[in-house]
């Protein structure tokens, strides 16, 4: 049998699945990266995803959350989100080169 673990995005509320993933890795006495198969998400749940595909256990991933948090989501001024057509809500620059100083 194959699992299957997809996240939503939502901004700051990633810390949500992440929280009931820090618990389920607790029960299970395994980290995330073991526990799935396959890992999807959309916006912040594909930060997780990819953390996850990483091989960051849930808990890593929450501590690192919670520091980079504040940086990662802070709201583009208005007159960008207008200028990339209502898109996108936050800055992807900080986060993708937090990925890719994760990812080596």
């Amino acid at each position: 049998m194959r699992t299957i673990l997809s996240i939503d995005g939502g901004g700051i509320r990633g810390i949500i699945p992440l929280a009931c993933l820090v618990e389920l890795e607790r029960q299970l006495g395994k980290p995330s990266p073991e526990l799935f198969d396959m890992v999807a998400g959309t916006s912040t749940g594909a930060i997780i995803a990819a953390g996850i595909a990483l091989g960051l256990s849930a808990r890593g991933l929450l501590a690192l959350y919670r520091d980079l948090a504040r940086r990662a989501f802070q709201r583009l001024p208005w007159w960008r989100v207008l200028l990339n057509g209502g898109n996108h809500r936050y800055s992807n620059d900080f986060i993708a080169a937090t990925l890719a100083n994760i990812g080596g």
